[in-house]
């Protein structure tokens, strides 16, 4: 998963999500050793082209901007008194 996403933060997440899905998928015990693999591969693969539809749609603001945006909002208002 490291080689498909950016940050292993995100290959975590996917990985627990993984095996969230193993544990509530109550049939996985009934398979056998290749079949359990194979399945978990199918997941991790899906998880993953999930997480780049996602990030696709998602738009990243870096935290500096929302910074500069939230104090720049705040001077704003100490010009301009609220309205009684």
């Amino acid at each position: 998963m490291l080689r498909h996403v950016p940050a292993r933060e995100d290959a975590e997440d996917i990985l627990l999500e993984v095996f969230l899905a193993a544990l509530e998928n109550e049939s996985i015990s009934e398979l056998n050793q290749e079949k359990q693999r194979a399945w978990l591969l199918r997941v991790a693969h899906n998880k993953i082209v999930d997480f780049h539809r996602y990030t696709v749609r998602r738009t990243n603001v870096p935290l500096e901007d929302v910074t500069e945006t939230l104090y720049g909002a705040e001077d704003n208002d100490q010009h301009y008194p609220a309205e009684k």
